[in-house]
């Protein structure tokens, strides 16, 4: 043997050594040592229906999780709270401490996001609790669908609050920030007008559905289209045509055996023209901008009512479902927010 072989082998063999010893222990997986868990766990590249992520990973990768570009939005010292929902390293950090922190890297949500399959090796939720919403403080406990309901509610910017109508309202971006799927499918939060009644609030959806978001954005793909699963869509595109992933709706005993395409268009229909009227509205009065999507800072009166008019009317803009996540109180807020809007139209 070459006297520089004699040298080089006994080198190679120790690299090997630490380079398999990096599988192993508290780096990898918990269960089988080494490779053997992660190639049986995730890491294939043969088909097998239980651990082969790669069609999870397709149906995520066209996700808005995925594509879109709000991850840079990851906080700076005044506004930290970006980066809990924008960001996976910001979630991971506010699951963990229950704080939010700005940071100065980021990236998309993405499956580490909402799983730890290297720490814990399983796919378990990295939020499992139950919590109170930020606005409204009403408790939110749907099982597996906590971890969407963490981001997936409202964030309303405090500066001012409704009823602080001594303090001019500073932005178009005033209200209850994006994302109140989880108001509207619990029924809480929004403005009841002086001298109303509390909305009506319960609904099957909310109290009838055990994982709330999961079980209806999650349930299983129909098999002429993308829609359920990781892709969290209830509508997919077949034959030119929009239709309901009905797997999310048959799921409880209320819509098993029917077709819910026709009757979820025709409800969403409804909703969303009396929604669109209102924003007309709202938008002669001056309360709302050119766009319908953002606050007019001043043309809201100094009034506790009419600024309630103006978040609820928002809110139920950016819930996106037409009042699907919950007709009973959906329904009954736009219907109140209406008669309070017209009575301030000028006759």
């Amino acid at each position: 043997m070459k006297h520089w072989a004699r040298a080089v082998l006994p080198l190679l063999a120790i690299v090997s050594m630490f380079a398999l010893a990096a599988c192993e222990g508290e780096q990898g997986p918990a269960g089988p040592a080494g490779t053997e868990g992660c190639t049986d766990a995730c890491h294939t590249d043969n088909f097998q229906m239980d651990g082969y992520i790669t069609a999870v990973q397709t149906e995520f990768d066209l996700t808005l999780h995925n594509t879109g570009d709000t991850y840079v939005r990851r906080g700076s010292t005044n506004s930290p709270q970006c980066s809990r929902c924008h960001t996976t390293e910001g979630f991971q950090y506010y699951v963990a401490n229950g704080t939010e922190t700005a940071l100065e890297e980021s990236s998309r949500i993405g499956c580490f996001g909402c799983h730890a399959p290297h720490s814990r090796a399983d796919f378990s939720l990295r939020q499992g609790s139950g919590f109170a919403l930020d606005w409204g403080g009403v408790n939110f406990d749907k099982g597996t669908g906590n971890t969407c309901g963490t981001c997936h509610q409202a964030i309303f910017l405090s500066d001012p609050t409704i009823e602080d109508i001594a303090t001019p309202i500073g932005s178009p971006y005033w209200g209850a920030h994006h994302g109140p799927q989880s108001n509207i499918l619990v029924g809480s939060g929004l403005w009841v007008f002086t001298g109303g009644a509390e909305y009506a609030a319960s609904h099957a959806h909310d109290s009838g559905i055990t994982n709330g978001c999961v079980d209806c954005h999650m349930a299983a793909l129909p098999a002429d289209g993308l829609a359920g699963g990781h892709s969290f869509a209830m509508l997919y595109r077949y034959h030119g045509g929009d239709h309901v992933n009905d797997a999310g709706c048959q799921g409880s005993s209320c819509h098993d055996g029917q077709d819910m395409t026709d009757r979820v268009e025709t409800a969403a229909d409804d909703f969303k023209n009396d929604l669109d009227a209102l924003a007309d509205d709202l938008h002669t009065l001056g309360w709302i901008a050119d766009d319908l999507e953002h606050v007019n800072p001043s043309g809201v009166p100094a009034n506790v009512d009419a600024r309630g008019a103006v978040v609820n009317y928002l809110v139920l803009l950016e819930d996106r479902s037409s009042g699907i996540h919950n007709p009973t109180y959906a329904s009954a807020v736009l219907a109140a927010t209406v008669a309070y809007v017209q009575s301030q139209m000028p006759q």
